[in-house]
């Protein structure tokens, strides 16, 4: 068992074994007591793949482990794991290359190909970060701020452990392994700028956080006036109703932004909620191939970058 911070972490093991002739190739994760050895029920599996760009969606696809501990399946291609249990009592991790990570960079690689690899996860005692979300320009406590343990997607639809914040900017992220930990306080409704723990613009300068089992670590934000980026739907089919926008970070590949704003009386659009930093975009509509914007966007907080025109097809 690995010791670190006073506690026991989760031991991670992955073996890759032939598949035999009546054994499809897959995935066989096993979760089991860190104290005891006994397997672990409901511990739920959320698996990234390299296009979800660290996204985890736990009403999506998930798989919870069954009375012997384990979840088996058969995805073959590469993998990041992050695990939970339903009612919050061991802690939620990224599977590192050594225990748990709250570090989606940290996160170990797993594949399958023509074998079943088999993983193995000790689970530990959570600790929790808990806060306040408040206006950096007024003071003022800022509510509804769901804040994320995990790299955001456009959307929120709910977390495990995640109480967003209440109208004194409460918040709390309960069910956390003993980790180091980089928080995320994405506004879903674009009214502040996008921000890590540390008041960061992004993953890579973000402040971690260490969490300790049975202990409450204090994490505060101050969020900062959100920047936008607008422009034109130039020739989009549809008037751009069935088009979809993607904005991320250039340097992490996370997203940067709530869902963007569509206007399709006026062919324009606004992406909100922006931090300083580069994006790239990214669109689509029905039946065109997914086009890029030509070139790295350079965006500030509290700012607008006008005339992004978005065309189908992209001109040069």
């Amino acid at each position: 068992m690995i010791k670190a911070m006073g506690v026991a972490l989760v031991g991670v093991m992955a073996l890759a074994v032939p598949a035999a002739a009546a054994e499809l190739p897959g995935f066989e994760v096993s979760f089991v007591d860190a104290g005891t050895g006994a397997p672990v029920e409901n511990v739920c599996l959320g698996m990234v793949d390299e296009s979800d760009r660290g996204v985890v969606e736990p009403q999506v696809m998930v798989q919870c482990s069954d009375s012997s501990g384990k979840v088996r399946n058969y995805y073959t291609n590469r993998h990041r794991f992050y695990v939970w249990s339903r009612d919050g009592s061991y802690g939620s991790h990224w599977i590192g290359a050594h225990g748990p990570t709250g570090e989606f960079a940290k996160a170990k690689w797993f594949e399958a190909k023509d074998r079943v690899t088999r993983v193995n996860v000790m689970m530990g005692a959570p600790g929790e970060i808990a806060g306040v979300v408040t206006d950096a320009t007024t003071g003022a406590p800022v509510a509804g701020l769901c804040p994320m343990p995990t790299p955001a997607g456009k959307g929120f639809g709910g977390f495990p452990g995640v109480t967003c914040s209440n109208d004194a900017g409460e918040y709390k992220i309960t069910g956390l392994a003993a980790a180091d930990w980089v928080v995320q306080f994405p506004d879903f409704a674009g009214r502040y700028a996008w921000e890590w723990s540390g008041n960061a613009p992004n993953r890579l300068a973000a402040s971690t956080v260490r969490v300790r089992s049975g202990v409450t670590t204090a994490l505060h934000a101050k969020l900062e006036p959100e920047g936008r980026i607008t422009g034109k739907l130039v020739n989009a089919p549809d008037r751009g109703q069935y088009m979809s926008i993607d904005v991320v970070n250039r340097w992490t590949g996370d997203y940067a932004s709530p869902k963007p704003v569509k206007d399709s009386t006026t062919l324009t659009y606004m992406v909100p909620g922006l931090n300083t930093q580069q994006v790239e975009i990214s669109y689509v509509a029905m039946g065109t191939p997914r086009y890029e914007y030509p070139t790295p966007v350079r965006v500030t907080a509290g700012q607008t970058t006008p005339d992004i025109d978005l065309m189908f097809p992209p001109q040069g």
